[in-house]
């Protein structure tokens, strides 16, 4: 195998490992980013779909029961709701 060769495919499994552009470019001894990114766009090609998707689910609401937000009603302090009555507390 080939030192050249050798570096395509370490640049090929960094990539596909999502290491970031730059740490790579960097790693292959290129003077700038667009080097590699010229080089190896095709391997970062389906980022934005991966990042519209990440985003997507990191955005998107999560909707909660309300009973799990706040009781429907305020209890004093040493009384429970009749719902509590079952649990054993120590008194």
């Amino acid at each position: 195998m080939r030192l050249h060769d050798l570096c395509h495919t370490a640049a090929t499994h960094m990539l596909a490992n999502m290491i970031d552009l730059l740490t790579v470019s960097r790693r292959l001894g290129h003077t700038s980013a667009s080097t590699t990114l010229d080089t190896y766009a095709h391997m970062v090609s389906g980022t934005q779909e991966k990042a519209a998707a990440l985003m997507d689910e990191i955005t998107t609401p999560i909707f909660l029961p309300t009973d799990l937000i706040a009781p429907k009603e305020p209890v004093a302090p040493g009384l429970h709701r009749e719902s509590d009555a079952s649990i054993d507390r120590p008194e």
